[in-house]
């Protein structure tokens, strides 16, 4: 079977083993690493959680010491988790026998409360150990902030981060972040204190200081739930980003050694393909169980789509797109708003669709998986200026941020610094004035701040916040009524660089 992707052997320093005096036997423990795999319905692509259940249960058959660190990103977004808020996929991962779940920024889709109601239906621990509630001084409820796992006579401590950039793009109700490079600090002390022989940090965004933490031997292991194939970073050999979409796993082969004044190890690192593992049946019958109970629903027809869709992430989170602009227009038209702006990280399909193409509820339910509630505000042009300024500050890293826009057309220059990309915006073929109030259909997510969209929080609201329909409602019943539809850029987000369009 050829699944080996990636192979690099490492060898660690000699250091002195802390208070032994005694060498302890030889070890070998196996790491598997994964992340992900949120989206069970799937529709060009097999689904890799039976994949990884069978390459799980081959390893553990055949070694002693097996452990499966899931480094987040299951819960939310889904077509499922729209409707049981991501409980199904807690449910299949008892099944696989995670050892930890490292929250990622997804798992705050539905707020601390469910998240909490998670760790309780779980048979494995939820780790993170940088977000405080403020209410107790310590972690969400039902998490631990770091964790010992014992492999024979040998100690595996673990710590868990979470992107500080949670607090605006999920908007937790309590929590608050802790300073990264403390908390790190903090955990490392108090898993040594805990007799770690290894310290592994996972993370869901890139560690800054990641040659020095582990030159200084402050962690041992980094695991980042990224978007990259597993590579070191720049030149470290135990750093390693994780596609996380789940087609890939890492698996760390570990030899601890200890001679009783001077405690080692070695590792091979190899990137396993699960495309070549044949599905388990129990995950896979859970899975089947799971879309039974909601397949009417999702694969009912509610039109065809006669031009191109193109939802992939980098298309709706950099530049101006065809189907964003339908569900901006959708909903402009319906409050009968001046102008609509939405988020480029409110589309989750990440997929084409050809011209001809028919389209589900399911398709629709993937495509806008959050629950956001449609609202009308009033806002100024300085305002909306400001708001626009927001959603083109993280273009180069493929912010859920970028807008996307109705009943107006920007002009920008995205070599421009943050907060100066805007070049010029028109309403209704007007120039935008700076002190007039325009009516502006968007998220409720919006204008809780979500995204960076602070300014937003100061609008007046002209509809209740929570009185709506979802989003995907608006557009699912605009595809219905309309039967074809046919979503197109039409240059309302203009790149302008030098005078030049």
């Amino acid at each position: 079977m050829k699944f080996l992707l990636i192979s690099v052997i490492i060898l660690s320093t000699w250091f002195p083993a802390a208070g032994n005096t005694e060498p302890r036997p030889l070890e070998h423990l196996k790491i598997v690493f994964a992340a992900g795999m949120a989206e069970i319905k799937q529709t060009n692509r097999p689904n890799n959680l039976p994949k990884l259940a069978t390459f799980l249960n081959s390893l553990r058959q055949n070694n002693t010491h097996v452990l499966f660190f899931h480094g987040g990103a299951a819960l939310s977004p889904s077509i499922l988790s729209s409707f049981d808020r991501g409980a199904h996929m807690v449910t299949l991962l008892n099944t696989l026998e995670p050892d930890l779940f490292a929250i990622a920024k997804n798992e705050f889709t539905f707020k601390e409360d469910e998240l909490t109601l998670r760790t309780t239906e779980a048979n494995f621990p939820f780790l993170n150990s940088n977000l405080i509630d403020p209410l107790t001084g310590s972690c969400i409820e039902g998490v631990l902030p770091s964790l010992i796992l014992k492999v024979g006579h040998y100690s595996i401590g673990v710590m868990a981060l979470v992107d500080t950039d949670v607090i605006s793009d999920y908007m937790p109700e309590r929590v608050k972040p802790a300073d990264t490079r403390s908390t790190i600090y903090k955990y490392s002390h108090l898993l040594r204190q805990q007799g770690a022989d290894l310290i592994f940090l996972l993370a869901d965004f890139q560690i800054k200081d990641a040659p020095y933490l582990l030159t200084q031997k402050i962690v041992d292991f980094i695991l980042i739930n990224g978007r990259n194939i597993i590579v070191p970073f720049k030149g470290s050999d135990n750093y390693y980003e994780l596609n996380d979409l789940g087609s890939v796993v890492s698996m760390l082969d570990i030899t601890l050694m200890d001679n009783g004044n001077k405690f080692s190890w070695t590792n091979e690192n190899k990137a396993i393909s699960l495309a070549e593992f044949p599905e388990d049946h129990q995950v896979a019958a859970l899975i089947t169980s799971d879309l039974q109970q909601i397949s009417g629903i999702l694969n009912t027809v509610i039109g065809e789509t006669l031009t191109p869709i193109d939802t992939r992430r980098n298309n709706v989170r950099s530049r101006e797109n065809g189907f964003c602009n339908y569900i901006a227009d959708t909903i402009r038209t319906f409050y009968r708003s001046d102008i609509a702006l939405i988020n480029g990280g409110g589309v989750r399909g990440n997929r084409e669709y050809p011209a001809g193409s028919k389209l589900t509820r399911g398709d629709i339910h993937r495509e806008i998986p959050f629950r956001n509630h449609v609202v009308n505000i009033e806002i100024t042009g300085r305002q909306l200026l400001e708001s626009l300024e927001n959603g083109l500050s993280g273009i180069s890293e493929l912010k859920g941020r970028f807008p996307h826009v109705s009943g107006m057309t920007v002009q920008y220059n995205p070599k421009n610094p943050p907060g100066r990309r805007v070049v010029k915006v028109t309403v209704a073929g007007k120039p935008l004035d700076p002190e007039k109030s325009y009516t502006m259909a968007t998220l409720d997510y919006l204008t809780g701040g979500g995204d960076g969209y602070s300014v937003l929080k100061n609008c007046k609201h002209l509809a209740k916040v929570r009185g709506g329909r979802l989003l995907w409602e608006y557009v699912r019943d605009r595809i219905v009524e309309q039967k074809t539809i046919s979503p197109r850029t039409d240059g309302r987000m203009k790149i302008f660089i030098n005078n030049k369009s």
